[in-house]
């Protein structure tokens, strides 16, 4: 029994170098293979890099307006007939406030049956209609988006389902903010490398991480100072108040540099 004892842990040891031995060995290879220096005529790019930030408050100069409803009808030929009925007063209507024809767009048709309770029969038809509507050009005094509401609320569209604002020059601007924010970059680089006393090279990289318009300040605000107007209603002399109000557009950059 003891010469057994003896045998197995003769044969235990053995296993036991063999695996340390192995660990090392492989750990030499790895150590040779990831953390070996590079040749010594080999270099390496000494760089420093710096974030540059622009941001300007403008004010919309253009408006995007959708209008739409939903009729019910259970002939759908009446259906038919109502919804060009009152998307062709809209579109006038909104045509004599001196809006073009290529600015006013039919941007949603959507014919759909209706069933009844236990989704077998037929028993009527669903007609959904939008129309967008572009101003370019807005001033906030002439009215014109709150007239362009109030004529499609009564011509039956009475649902004011997207109100958009934006700025027609806003690719120029965000050009002028991104070079704004390199010039701050530069700024900056120069600032901090004379207080780290490095001596800065060319510029050997920018990138542009992005523009982003920021919308929360003073955002567009809907106020309706009188009675809803009805589908039915004739009348648009509802004042229905619009404040355009202003936004942000913000440009990042990172501007890359040598250090000599």
């Amino acid at each position: 029994m003891k010469k057994e004892l003896l045998k197995f842990g003769a044969k235990a040891t053995f296993v036991f170098f063999l695996v340390v031995f192995a660990m090392l060995a492989s750990s030499v290879f790895f150590y040779e293979f990831v953390v070996k220096p590079a040749d010594e005529d080999s270099s390496v790019d000494k760089t420093y890099s710096v974030q540059g930030y622009a941001t300007r408050k403008v004010t919309p100069d253009t408006a995007t307006i959708t209008v739409g409803t939903i009729l019910e009808d259970t002939n759908i030929v009446n259906l038919q007939n109502k919804a060009n009925e009152k998307v062709s007063k809209a579109i006038t209507d909104i045509k004599a406030l001196g809006i073009k024809e290529e600015d006013i767009q039919t941007s949603e048709y959507s014919v759909e049956p209706d069933y009844d309770s236990a989704g077998e029969r037929i028993i009527g038809y669903k007609i959904n209609i939008s129309v967008k509507v572009t101003i370019k050009n807005t001033n906030p005094e002439d009215n014109l988006v709150s007239d362009v509401m109030s004529k499609a609320i009564a011509a039956g569209l009475n649902e004011v389902r997207n109100l958009a604002y934006s700025v027609e020059d806003e690719e120029n601007i965000l050009e002028e903010l991104k070079l704004e924010a390199i010039d701050k970059a530069k700024e900056k680089a120069e600032e901090q490398s004379d207080r780290a006393g490095l001596k800065l090279g060319d510029v050997t990289n920018v990138v542009e991480s992005g523009y982003y318009p920021i919308y929360g300040y003073d955002t567009g605000v809907l106020r309706e100072e009188s009675a809803e107007a009805s589908p039915d209603s004739t009348d648009s002399g509802s004042s229905i108040q619009i404040q355009p109000g202003q936004f942000e557009l913000s440009s990042y950059v990172t501007v890359t540099f040598e250090i000599k």
